[in-house]
C-alpha cells in the first residue's frame, strides 16, 4: 500500500513539474512571440499589413492565427489576404524531439478550393512543412520542407522538385543555414525552356544582423540555362548556360557598416559560344546597414499612403540616403574573367562616394554629388578573342578589316594596344573623367575650356 502510494506521489510531482514546465513554457512563447507580432504591426499604410491576431492557450499548447493583408487596395482591385496560422507544442518536450521550451508548426490556411487545386499540383503525398523548434535558452532551429510540384496547361509545362531549408540561430542571432534546391524546369511549348538543377547553399551567420548574410557561405549550382527559338531559322538553340558553379562569400560588420566579398568559377555556353571558364569576383565596403534598414522599412510601412505629404516624405528618403552616402560606400566587379578557346578576356569596375556629407546628400541626385562619386572601368581583351566571337555569332570579318577597325579606334584614342592585347581604362573622379589617361569631357559636368588669349 505504502508503495503505491509513493508511486502515485511521484506521479502527481512529476505531473506536476510537467505542468509547471508547461506554463512557463508557453508564458514565455507567448511573450516572444507578442513582441514579433508587435515589431511587425505598421500603420495602415503599410505594405504588409495584420489586420486580426488571435492567440487561443491550452494547457500543454495555443494556436496563433494572423489575418494578413499584401498589397495596396486600388479602385475594384482588393488587397490579397491570407490567413497564416501556428500551431504551438509547450515545453518541456515539444513534439518529443527533445528538451525545449516550444515546437512551432506553421501553415498557410487555404479555402477548399484553393486547397484543392494545391492538391492537384503535388507530384507527391509530402506536404509543406515549416517548423521550429524553441530552445529554454531562446535558440530556434527552422526546417523547411516544400513538395515537388508539377503544372501544365495547353503547351505550358513547370515542374518544380521541392526544396528543403534550415536556420539555426542561437539568442544573439549567430547561427547557421543550410538549402537544397533539386531544380525546377519551365517549357512553353514553342520552344522556350528554363532549366535550373541542383542548387545548394550553405553557411554560418553573426548576430544580430544575420539577414544581410555575415558570416561564411558557400554553394553550388550544377546548371542554369535558357533555350529558345532562332528567329534566323526558326529552329531552337540554347542562347545561355552556366554550368558546375561553385561559389562563396564573406560577410561582417563593423562599427555598423557592412562589408563583403564573393567569388563563382564555373563554366558555360552563350549563343552558342563554349565558355571554357568562367570567374567572378566582387566586394562590398562600407554600407550602412541602418540607412538601409530605413530605406527598406520605410518603403513598406508608406507603400500605400500615395502622396499625402510628398515633401515629408522625400525628407525621410533624402535622410536614409545621406546615412549610405556619408559612410563612403563602395561596389566593386574586382574581376570578371571569361576563357574561350585558350583565350581570356578580363573586365572590372567600381563605384563609389567619397567624402560626401550628409547635407550634400540630402539634396538628391545633384552636381555637387557627382564631384565626390568615384567611378573606375577597366577591360582587356585579345585580339584573337574578338574574332572568335564574330565568327561563332555569323558576323565574322576578314583578318584586315578587323584590323582597320581596331586600328581606328587606337587612333582616336578609345582603346590601347599591346601586341595582340586590347585595352581600355576609364575613371571618373572629383567630377573629371579620364579614357586611358587623358581628359574625356562630359556635357554638364566638365567647364568648358578658357579661350586661349596672348597677353602680348
Amino acid at each position: 500500500m505504502k508503495t503505491g502510494i509513493k508511486v502515485l506521489g511521484a506521479a502527481g510531482a512529476v505531473a506536476g513539474l510537467w505542468v509547471g514546465a508547461s506554463v512557463l513554457s508557453g508564458q514565455r512563447v507567448q511573450a516572444a512571440m507578442d513582441a514579433q507580432v508587435q515589431s511587425w504591426q505598421g500603420n495602415a499604410n503599410s505594405l504588409l499589413r495584420l489586420t486580426n491576431v488571435s492567440y487561443s492557450k491550452r494547457l500543454t499548447g495555443a494556436t496563433r492565427t494572423l489575418n494578413v493583408e499584401l498589397g495596396c487596395p486600388t479602385g475594384d482591385q482588393k488587397p490579397l489576404r491570407i490567413t497564416w496560422r501556428d500551431e504551438i507544442e509547450h515545453g518541456p518536450f515539444p513534439g518529443w524531439r527533445g528538451f525545449g521550451a516550444a515546437r512551432i508548426r506553421s501553415e498557410w490556411v487555404l479555402d477548399a478550393d484553393t486547397q484543392a487545386k494545391l492538391n492537384e499540383l503535388k507530384k507527391g503525398a509530402e506536404p509543406f512543412e515549416l517548423v521550429t523548434y524553441v530552445g529554454w535558452n531562446g535558440s530556434t532551429d527552422t526546417q523547411i520542407r516544400m513538395p515537388a510540384l508539377a503544372y501544365q496547361q495547353q503547351d505550358m509545362q513547370f515542374q518544380f522538385d521541392g526544396l528543403t531549408g534550415r536556420l539555426q540561430l542561437d539568442r544573439a542571432g549567430h547561427g547557421r543555414y543550410e538549402a537544397v534546391l533539386p531544380g525546377y524546369r519551365v517549357q512553353d511549348g514553342k520552344g522556350a525552356d528554363i532549366v535550373m538543377k541542383d542548387v545548394k547553399f550553405a553557411g554560418e551567420t553573426l548576430g544580430p544582423t544575420w539577414w544581410v548574410t555575415t558570416g561564411k557561405g558557400n554553394g553550388s549550382l550544377k546548371e542554369m540555362s535558357f533555350t529558345g527559338p532562332n528567329p534566323a531559322d526558326g529552329s531552337t538553340r540554347k542562347w545561355f548556360a552556366l554550368r558546375d558553379l561553385q561559389f562563396s562569400q564573406t560577410g561582417s560588420v563593423e562599427n555598423g557598416l557592412y562589408t563583403a566579398q564573393a567569388e563563382a568559377h564555373g563554366k558555360g555556353e552563350i549563343a552558342g559560344l563554349p565558355l571554357d571558364a568562367l570567374s567572378v569576383q566582387y566586394s562590398l565596403h562600407r554600407f550602412r546597414v541602418a540607412a538601409y534598414l530605413d530605406l527598406i522599412t520605410g518603403a513598406l510601412q508608406d507603400g500605400c499612403a500615395g502622396n499625402p505629404d510628398p515633401k515629408a516624405r522625400l525628407a525621410t528618403v533624402e535622410k536614409s540616403f545621406a546615412g549610405l552616402l556619408s559612410a563612403n560606400p563602395e561596389f566593386a566587379l574586382d574581376k570578371l574573367s571569361v576563357t574561350v578557346q585558350g583565350q581570356t578576356a578580363h573586365l572590372h569596375y567600381r563605384v563609389g562616394a567619397q567624402g560626401v556629407t550628409d547635407e550634400e546628400a540630402k539634396g538628391g541626385i545633384n552636381p555637387k554629388l557627382f564631384q565626390k562619386l568615384n567611378v573606375e572601368l577597366g577591360a582587356e581583351i585579345p585580339v584573337p578573342l574578338i574574332q572568335t566571337v564574330l565568327e561563332k555569332t555569323g558576323q565574322a570579318l576578314p583578318p584586315e578589316a578587323l584590323e582597320a577597325q581596331i586600328n581606328g579606334a587606337v587612333e582616336r584614342g578609345f582603346l590601347e594596344r599591346k601586341g595582340d592585347r586590347l585595352s581600355l581604362a576609364v575613371q571618373f573622379k572629383g567630377g573629371a573623367a579620364t579614357l586611358n589617361g587623358k581628359p574625356l569631357p562630359i556635357p554638364g559636368l566638365t567647364p568648358p575650356a578658357m579661350p586661349h588669349t596672348d597677353p602680348h
